[in-house]
């Protein structure tokens, strides 16, 4: 009966220009789009997957008990909610209060209103010739995040090409708070692979009954000219080894019947599988201290950044994205998350 529940909410969100190109790449390889769409719909039913889990999970292509051993749309809705209490996931995904609760883990963050225009100015002063990340503070997802030069002209402060009492005026204008954070430098394998964004690790945590921490994921989040590594922007992910930090699938664009895996970046020609990420100790020991802090929100993805000195949270996910975790795999991991079920 849930599964029919699902359906009428996958009819009702989903992004069917996303969903048109994905029907198209995949008819491409051989397929009937009308069969497609009639079996997109049944899976729907059968399996509680999204309509374009369908082709991101290329179910079209998997037997029966393959299908059974993804973690669906459907199975992960249940799963978020019974793990994390929903009066603490603010703690974790509401960037305001996050880096309050998590700021000895992170890189420093600043939070003003518009009466803090003066305080704004002082420190924006002293990252001259720096670049700065302005975020929304309740978005998630890379979504809204900017990238500027901070400059001085003349007698001017620079954001970007425009002055900085313009800059925030306009800011104001669409925003409650001004939120940024300074840019990271990453570490220097990282860079090299792809320079045109800060590309992140996200690590998957649960807190188990017996109060330990088990990381039950690892992927490496590559940009390809984008200036964020989110996912749904069209960039690359790669499955690593929780052990031992090694890069052990090609980086796959999330609209997989789209993509084949890439061991080498599309761009920078430099080698993705094989990768051994810096720091891996460090940053298991890194999450695993992260989440004891709110034991209410017992499963988090973590984004973690990797600078010369070590890693640093970017931020925490208590609906952490199960494409990210399945995908560069190519196979399902419900059996992963079914024993804490």
């Amino acid at each position: 009966m849930k599964n029919i529940l699902y359906l009428g909410f996958f009819i009702l969100k989903t992004d069917y220009k996303d969903l048109i190109k994905s029907i198209n790449c995949t008819s491409k390889k051989g397929y009937n789009k009308l069969f497609l769409c009639i079996r997109m719909v049944i899976n729907s039913l059968w399996y509680g997957s999204s309509f374009v889990d369908y082709y991101n999970f290329q179910f079209y292509r998997k037997n029966k008990e393959q299908k059974k051993e993804y973690a669906t749309m459907g199975i992960m809705y249940k799963f978020h909610n019974k793990m994390n209490h929903k009066d603490f996931i603010d703690e974790v995904d509401n960037k305001k209060t996050f880096f309050k609760t998590f700021n000895k883990f992170c890189n420093p963050a600043f939070l003003y209103t518009q009466k803090d225009m003066d305080i704004i100015t002082t420190v924006i002063l002293e990252r001259i010739n720096q670049k700065i990340v302005i975020k929304n503070p309740e978005s998630s997802g890379g979504k809204g995040v900017r990238i500027f030069q901070v400059q001085k002209k003349e007698n001017s402060i620079m954001i970007g090409d425009e002055e900085l009492i313009t800059f925030l005026k306009n800011h104001f204008k669409e925003n409650e708070y001004f939120y940024f954070e300074d840019f990271i430098v990453q570490h220097e394998s990282i860079a090299n692979i792809s320079p045109s964004a800060v590309n992140t690790i996200r690590m998957i945590t649960l807190l188990n009954d017996e109060n330990r921490v088990d990381i039950i994921g690892s992927v490496f989040r590559i940009s390809v000219d984008c200036p964020i590594d989110n996912y749904s922007a069209g960039n690359l992910a790669a499955e690593i080894d929780s052990e031992t930090g090694v890069v052990i699938s090609g980086g796959i664009r999330k609209r997989s019947s789209c993509d084949s895996y890439h061991e080498i970046h599309p761009s920078t020609k430099q080698q993705i599988l094989g990768l051994k990420v810096p720091f891996w100790n460090e940053i298991k020991q890194l999450v695993t201290e992260a989440a004891h802090i709110v034991p209410q929100v017992r499963t988090v993805g973590w984004d973690i950044a990797i600078t010369p000195s070590g890693p640093i949270i970017i931020e925490g996910n208590s609906k952490w994205n199960k494409d990210t975790w399945q995908i560069p795999a190519g196979k399902g991991k419900l059996h992963v998350i079914k024993k804490y079920l």
